[in-house]
């Protein structure tokens, strides 16, 4: 989870970095008073820097697409939260990171 405009802008700047020309699909999205739920898809070349909690991982070259969800909470015009879920081993092995 992530709290907060800047946490949620941080996270993004760490796929923007690894992923320069991503792109995020709307699949699907629900909404209700604050609250929103997305659903899309993710699609991108591994051509940057990747920080993780493990340390960075240099660009790989490969290409990754994946599922995502997230659930949004607002108050007016303000981001307070980001749920976000993904296949994080599907993830990983795509960038040849885990095993198959």
């Amino acid at each position: 989870m992530f709290t907060g405009r800047e946490q949620v802008l941080e996270f993004l700047s760490v796929f923007q970095t690894a992923f320069s020309a991503g792109t995020l699909s709307i699949i699907s999205s629900v909404e209700s008073g604050d609250d929103a739920s997305v659903e899309g898809l993710f699609d991108g070349v591994h051509d940057g820097p990747l920080r993780s909690p493990s340390g960075t991982v240099e660009a790989t070259g490969k290409s990754v697409s994946f599922r995502w969800s997230a659930t949004y909470h607002i108050d007016g015009n303000t981001l307070l939260s980001e749920h976000l879920y993904f296949d994080q081993l599907d993830f990983l092995t795509q960038l040849g990171l885990a095993g198959e």
